[in-house]
């Protein structure tokens, strides 16, 4: 698979700078480092199956999309929704007004402002990877599938587009 080569270079490549002299310093036979290197690359070869792709989805409250728990989902209206539970029902005295949203940020505590930050931190990953359309699946920072409401399906996509594209 394109993901695991991918990744199985970046791991060689890392592996090329280690330095292995104080392992090999003891007396070592050929033979002994070999099965050493050969354990420490199928190990890095697991590693890249067991974490797999990258994937992540960008959408918002009007368009739900069906993924497991384990991927991030990213709901591009949360910081508006948040900031509008914090100006709901305020009187028209912007005097009034500002101390009541001032109440509401102390009594929300530092939880919300950490929850508005990730909120827009979220807006911010969309607009750097130029997302230009919702629901977005995105897949390795490289491969978009706009439109598609189940996660398995854009999976499938990408899947049918990498191995007719190597």
């Amino acid at each position: 698979m394109w993901t695991l080569l991918e990744r199985g270079a970046l791991y060689v490549a890392s592996i090329a700078h280690f330095d292995a002299g104080p392992l090999l310093a003891r007396r070592t036979t050929p033979r002994a480092a070999c099965t050493w290197l050969v354990g420490v690359l199928a190990s890095l070869s697991l590693n890249a199956i067991a974490f797999g792709s990258d994937i992540r989805v960008f959408t918002d409250r009007a368009h739900p999309v069906r993924a497991d728990a384990d991927t991030p989902v990213t709901l591009l209206d949360a910081p508006a929704h948040l900031i509008a539970s914090l100006g709901a029902h305020l009187p028209a005295d912007p005097r009034r007004a500002s101390e009541l949203v001032a109440a509401r940020l102390k009594e929300k505590g530092p939880a919300f402002q950490r929850e508005l930050a990730a909120a827009y931190q979220g807006v911010i990953e969309a607009w750097r990877l130029g997302i230009a359309k919702i629901p977005a699946v995105v897949i390795d920072h490289r491969y978009v599938v706009y439109g598609e409401p189940d996660l398995e399906s854009a999976r499938s996509w990408i899947e049918t587009y990498r191995s007719t594209h190597p």
